[in-house]
């Protein structure tokens, strides 16, 4: 059975492996191409503004207590 500290410095070691660049000597997230790119249209859609009636029709959708976020009301709550 692995004990706290042993799990604790496993993680670490693995992160700190994974992550670090030896051409620096700080740690540096490597990211390059690790997200596709978005093309034009859907960069413009993601930077539309929301419209009050697209709200309200996903709302409306979700199921009675289903919450919206972690810490959010109902659906029930604005469905009423």
């Amino acid at each position: 059975m692995w004990d706290e500290y042993t799990l604790k410095c496993l993680a670490i070691n693995f992160y700190h492996k994974l992550f670090y660049n030896e051409k620096d000597t700080i740690q540096v997230f490597i990211l390059k191409r690790a997200f596709p790119a978005i093309d034009h249209e859907n960069m413009n859609q993601l930077l539309a503004s929301v419209i009050d009636e697209e709200v309200k029709k996903v709302l409306f959708y979700m199921k009675l207590f289903k919450t919206p976020g972690p810490k959010g009301y109902q659906s029930y709550f604005y469905q009423s």
